[in-house]
Order: structure tokens, then C-alpha cells, then sequence
């Protein structure tokens, strides 16, 4: 793994100017962005690793890689697509653009290379023509109903011994798909009580020649219920993630059923929820209303959750700001000597509410724009007015947070 430097712009332009006279105007062009590119993204290193983990390749299969960035900040950025890979045997295999790796039918070893600008990084490979003699399944055995999305991995032994992840080679199955249904990532969904065999087969090889992989499914689902469960109320755009909650007649321990719940909104206008994938239970809100949602799981016997009541209001925005004295706007009556006295600022929306005082802000400022019987503080006691003789006095207030800008006056007349 080679660790870089970042060079100035300066740098960077001496050596555009370098490649430029040593080399073709276009092999030269590439290098130059390619380096512009690692020196503003901050990229101290490149590494590579195999997605299975794997450093041993079953003959005539393929695998992918992944090429991670270092960046200076401790964070990590896939630069698979970015830098240019080979093989240093493709007798042994090759490899694509994407990552893809194609293992010949050998036994030999070789070194995949990454490079791009200055950096560079390889990983040896070997490629193995041991014959796959068994396949063991890997994760969860005991679960309930709405135990959905479950990962399973295939570990295969190889000659006399030898075991690898195979989970990207074989062929996932289920023994009854009303029960559980499994695709080709590993990824289960559970749909009734019972008992159900996991299995994984590759180049005529099964998992349960060796030892078959039983889910237990069970049936004691209790309750469902929902967080935030008590009503709630969003504006327009907003949204809101739910999270669903199952608990068990046995006692187990409560299970996050978000993601395989069955979600349901009354009015989806007025509330769309999301089911079924990463964003599932989180919550869009559309027009005006209120809608109901429920999350279900259905284990034989239907289990839906007490409703939630979602309120959608119309958006409101900020439409002015607001002096008061004692809670009203109205011209303030005074006697010199009742001063000091102190103003406030309110914001004010669409919709007519009142919104937060914003008296002390650093987006208020206070200020006299006509008469002289009062002055007003616009330092460390905002709003604050001292009376300084009869007669009336107007005082003014300006928001301004760079994106609104509004003003209002009040007039203290003092005998």
C-alpha cells in the first residue's frame, strides 16, 4: 500500500507542464487529472481485498474486489471504478474493470494490481483446482414469524480441508417456500410457524448431504407495537421514521420487526409509508388530513398494532416580526417615571401563530427612528426602553437571519 503526499496547485501545474513535454498530449492529460483528483480528495492511500474475504479462488469461478481510499481525515472512499487493475499472470486469471476476477482452471498463484496516478496497491491470489467436498450453512436457527431479512453465509471445505466463504457461488433454497422464502444474497424472509430447511448447493455439491440446516420458525407472537405510538402532528414534506416493535408470548426478548412489518396508512395522500426495504416505517407527509398507520405481522393469526394518528397541517412560514409590551402591540401610555420598561420581539407566521421571541437575538436589532422622550438598548439588554422626558417616541425592530428581513414600530407616548 503506498502512502502519497498532497502537492500545492503550484506543484501540480509543473508537473502538467513535465508530463506534457515527456509524453503524448493525451497519456499526459489522464495522468495530470488522475493526480488533481487524488490531491483534492485528500487521498493518502489505496488497499484491496477480496468481497468474500477469500485469498484461495475455486478454479474456474469468479470473485469480486473492492479498492478503498484512505483519505487524510481517517474516512474511506471506493475507488474501485477509478483506478486501473491487472493481473500479472492472466494464465492464472484476469480481471475486469468492475473488479470482476476470473479464476482459470489451474493451480498457480498471481498478483492483482491496482494503480492510479502515483499510488498503487496489489493482492496475491491462488488459484485452486481442490474439489469441493462439502458445504456448511451459517446464521440464525431459532426465530419468529417477521424475523425477516435474515443473513445467512455458505462456508465450503475444499481437498483435505481447506475452507472458504462461498456464500457468492451457490445456490440458495428453501424446503418450503411457505414458510421461508431465501434469495440469492442469503437473505430470508420468514412467513409461518413450522420448521424449514436452509440449503446451498454448488457444483453438485449440497449442504444437506453433510448436515442440513434447520429454521425453527416460531408462532408466539404477542403484540406489536409502534414508537411514536402516541399521535402526532407534521407539516407538509415532513417526515417521520417509525420503528415496530414485536413482543412474545414465551418471553422472549422484544424483536425490531421495522424492516418485515407490513405497513399500512389509512389515507396515503395524506401519509405514504414506506415497507418492506431500508426505509421501511418511515413516513412522508403529502396534503392536509389525518391518517392512521398500523404496522401488522401476519403469523397464522394476524397481529396489527394499535393505530397512530398522523395530523398533516400545511406548512407554515415566516411572515413578519412583532413588538409587545405586557403581551400587546398596541401604542404604549406611560408616565416618565414607570421607565425603565422592557420590549419584546416575536416572530409572527402564515398561518397567524406566534412564534419564538427572538428579543435578544443576533439577528434583532433595536433602534429609535423618531422622537427623543425614550431611548432603547440594542446591546447587552435588548428592548430595554429608559424614558427620558414627555412626549412620543417610535421604536423600531429589524430581523434580519440573511434569509428574511422584516421590521416593526411601536410608539410609547409618555406624560
Amino acid at each position: 500500500m503506498l502512502q502519497r503526499t498532497a502537492f500545492p496547485n503550484a506543484i501540480l501545474t509543473l508537473l502538467w507542464a513535465c508530463l506534457l513535454s515527456a509524453c503524448g498530449s493525451e497519456q499526459a492529460e489522464q495522468a495530470f487529472l488522475e493526480a488533481v483528483e487524488i490531491n483534492q480528495l485528500n487521498i493518502a492511500s489505496i488497499a484491496m481485498t477480496m468481497d468474500s474475504g477469500n485469498d484461495i479462488l475455486e478454479a474456474g469461478t469468479s470473485e469480486t474486489l473492492t479498492v478503498m481510499a484512505q483519505l487524510d481525515n481517517g474516512g474511506q472512499l471506493d475507488v474501485t471504478n477509478k483506478v486501473t487493475l491487472s493481473s500479472s499472470d492472466t494464465s492464472v486469471f484476469t480481471v475486469n474493470p468492475s473488479g470482476r476476477v476470473k479464476a482459470k482452471n489451474t493451480d498457480s498463484t498471481a498478483n492483482v494490481w491496482a494503480h492510479w496516478a502515483d499510488l498503487s496497491t496489489s493482492l496475491s491470489l491462488e488459484v485452486s483446482t481442490a474439489a469441493l467436498t462439502s458445504i456448511t450453512v451459517i446464521g440464525p436457527s431459532d426465530v419468529s414469524v417477521c424475523d425477516n431479512g435474515l443473513q445467512y453465509s455458505a462456508e465450503g471445505t475444499y481437498g483435505v480441508g481447506d475452507t472458504r466463504n462461498i456464500s457468492h457461488l451457490v445456490s440458495w433454497s428453501s424446503s418450503d417456500a411457505a414458510l421461508a422464502q431465501i434469495g440469492d444474497t442469503g437473505v430470508a424472509d420468514t412467513y409461518a410457524n413450522g420448521a424449514v430447511n436452509i440449503r446451498a448447493s454448488h457444483n453438485g455439491i449440497n449442504s444437506m448431504d453433510s448436515s442440513d440446516f434447520t429454521l425453527n420458525i416460531r408462532d408466539n407472537l404477542s403484540t406489536v407495537t409502534l414508537s411514536p405510538y402516541t399521535a402526532q402532528t407534521l407539516t407538509t414534506d415532513d417526515t417521520l421514521q417509525f420503528i415496530a416493535n414485536a413482543s412474545y408470548s414465551d418471553g422472549s426478548p422484544n424483536l425490531d420487526i421495522t424492516s418485515s412489518a407490513d405497513w399500512n396508512s389509512t389515507n396515503t395522500s395524506i401519509i405514504s409509508i414506506q415497507e418492506r426495504d431500508q426505509e421501511a416505517g418511515f413516513a412522508s407527509a403529502g396534503s392536509t388530513g389525518t391518517a392512521d398507520i398500523t404496522a401488522s405481522c401476519d403469523d397464522n393469526n394476524l397481529v396489527t398494532s394499535p393505530a397512530v394518528a398522523v395530523t398533516v397541517e400545511a406548512r407554515k412560514t415566516l411572515t413578519d416580526v412583532e413588538i409587545r409590551y405586557n403581551g400587546s402591540a398596541a401604542t404604549v401610555d406611560l408616565e416618565v417615571s414607570d421607565g425603565p420598561i422592557q420590549l419584546e420581539a416575536f416572530l409572527v407566521y402564515s398561518n397567524g401563530d406566534t412564534g419564538e421571541e427572538v428579543t435578544e437575538s443576533d439577528d434583532i436589532s433595536w433602534r429609535v427612528t423618531a422622537g427623543s422622550s425614550a431611548e432603547v438598548n440594542n446591546d447587552s439588554d435588548k428592548g430595554e426602553v429608559r424614558f427620558v422626558s414627555t412626549g412620543r417616541t417610535t421604536i423600531e425592530v429589524i430581523y434580519d437571519d440573511d434569509t428574511y428581513n422584516f421590521d416593526d414600530t411601536i410608539d410609547i407616548d409618555l406624560d
